[in-house]
């Protein structure tokens, strides 16, 4: 099965999300802060990436996400965040008009349920696969 490298900064997050996507036979690697996960990419090219948007900085894994983009480009990155909290509930990610500057597949707000979260990741890969 696929192998997830999974960044964030949230222990219990990460916890949780691991007990969810191996119980759906997926391999993962968890991964703190940038710095680890950066570690990680350079020991094994995961399938696909769940990235925190901010972790110890506020743009930390807006940042890793493009870095991640140029170096790794098959890496597809499914972005995570609970950005409403800290911004205005109108904000939205719009695949279209955020691809620009926010080089991922997929932006899932947190909480996110088990469901979503197996679904996008298996849809990425299935896309990755074309």
């Amino acid at each position: 099965m696929a192998n997830i490298l999974l960044v964030d900064d949230d222990r219990d997050f990460v916890d949780a999300t691991t007990m969810v996507l191996e119980a759906e036979g997926f391999t993962v690697t968890p991964a703190f802060s940038a710095k680890q996960a950066w570690d990680a990419l350079h020991q094994t090219t995961p399938d696909v990436m769940l990235l925190d948007c901010m972790m110890e900085d506020f743009d930390s894994g807006f940042d890793l996400s493009r870095d991640i983009a140029i170096k790794f480009p098959n890496v597809p990155v499914i972005m995570l965040t609970c950005v409403r909290d800290y911004m205005s509930d109108k904000w939205e990610f719009s695949r279209e008009e955020d691809k620009k500057w926010l080089p991922v597949s997929h932006f899932l707000e947190k909480p996110v349920s088990p469901e979503v979260l197996v679904t996008t990741v298996r849809q990425v890969l299935a896309e990755k696969q074309k």
